[in-house]
C-alpha cells in the first residue's frame, strides 16, 4: 500500500500536450517563466478511490486539467501548458503474505482528451472515459512544476506507468450529496529575481456515490469509496525577472 501510493504522488505532476483551455492575458510570448504578466484559469478536478477492508487492495483514479510548466524529456523549450491528466493505480497484495510480492500492482500516467473529462457546472456530476494504449501520450518530462508550487524545487516526471495491460478502458463517475464548501485565498512565491501573487478561489463536492472502472485490470471488489470534484479559478500575477531560473526549476537566467 505505501509503495503504490508513493508511487501515485510522484507521477500526479506530471503532464506533457497542449490543452484547449485558454490562457488568458499573458504579458510575454513563450509562456509562464518566460516574462511577467497575469494568467487566468480554471483548475478542474475529481478523484475516486475504492478500497476493500479485507484484502487491503485499492484502486485510484484522478484527473486534473490545470497549468503546468513543462520541460520537454530530452531538452527543448520549457512552456506553460494546460492540459488534463489521468493517473490510475491498483494495488491487490498476496492474500497469505502481505510482504511478499503483490497479487497484482499497476500505475500509470497519461495526458487524455479534454472531452474525455466533464464536470457540471453545479460540480453535482462528472465523468470520465477514455481508452489509454500504446500510442497514448504518457507522462515522460525531466522537469514539471505545477505553476502554483514553482519555487519549490524541480518536479520529477514519471513515465506511462506499468503492469496495466493495454488498451486499458478507465470509466469514472461521481455524483455529489449537494453540498459545496467554498475557498478563497492569496498567496505569493518567491524564488531569487521571481515573483509570483496568486488569487485562488474555488469549490468543491464530496461525492454521494463514486464508482469507476478498469477494462483489462483484475476484478475488484470495494467495501469503501471516496471521491471529489473541485474547481479553482486562479489569477496568477508574475513579477520580478518575469523568468523562472535553472536553481528553481526552470531554463531561464533568474
Amino acid at each position: 500500500m505505501v509503495r503504490m501510493r508513493r508511487v501515485t504522488l510522484a507521477i500526479g505532476t506530471a503532464v506533457s500536450l497542449l490543452a484547449a483551455l485558454t490562457v488568458a492575458s499573458v504579458g510575454a510570448a513563450g509562456g509562464f517563466g518566460e516574462g511577467t504578466g497575469t494568467f487566468t484559469f480554471d483548475d478542474k478536478s475529481a478523484q475516486v478511490s475504492l478500497f476493500n477492508s479485507a484484502d487491503l487492495s485499492s484502486e485510484f483514479v484522478s484527473v486534473d486539467r490545470s497549468l503546468y510548466l513543462v520541460k520537454p524529456k530530452g531538452g527543448g523549450t520549457q512552456t506553460s501548458q494546460l492540459v488534463t491528466i489521468l493517473n490510475a493505480s491498483m494495488f491487490i497484495p498476496d492474500p497469505v503474505d502481505p510482504n511478499a510480492p503483490p497479487v497484482f500492482e499497476g500505475f500509470g500516467c497519461w495526458v487524455i482528451p479534454d472531452s474525455a473529462f466533464v464536470i457540471s457546472s453545479d460540480l453535482q456530476h462528472a465523468s470520465l472515459n477514455v481508452t489509454v494504449d500504446d500510442t497514448t501520450p504518457s507522462c515522460a518530462f525531466d522537469s514539471v512544476v505545477p505553476v502554483l508550487s514553482v519555487g519549490e524545487g524541480p518536479k520529477a516526471g514519471g513515465g506511462g506507468g506499468g503492469g496495466f495491460p493495454l488498451p486499458l478502458t478507465i470509466t469514472a463517475t461521481w455524483t455529489g450529496n449537494g453540498v459545496l464548501t467554498s475557498s478563497e485565498n492569496q498567496g505569493s512565491t518567491m524564488c531569487l529575481r521571481f515573483h509570483t501573487l496568486n488569487h485562488i478561489k474555488g469549490q468543491s463536492g464530496i461525492s454521494s456515490s463514486a464508482a469507476m472502472n478498469l477494462s483489462s485490470a483484475p476484478a475488484f471488489t470495494a467495501t469503501n469509496s471516496f471521491g471529489s470534484v473541485s474547481v479553482n479559478h486562479v489569477v496568477l500575477q508574475v513579477n520580478g525577472s518575469g523568468v523562472l531560473s535553472p536553481e528553481c526549476g526552470g531554463k531561464g537566467k533568474g
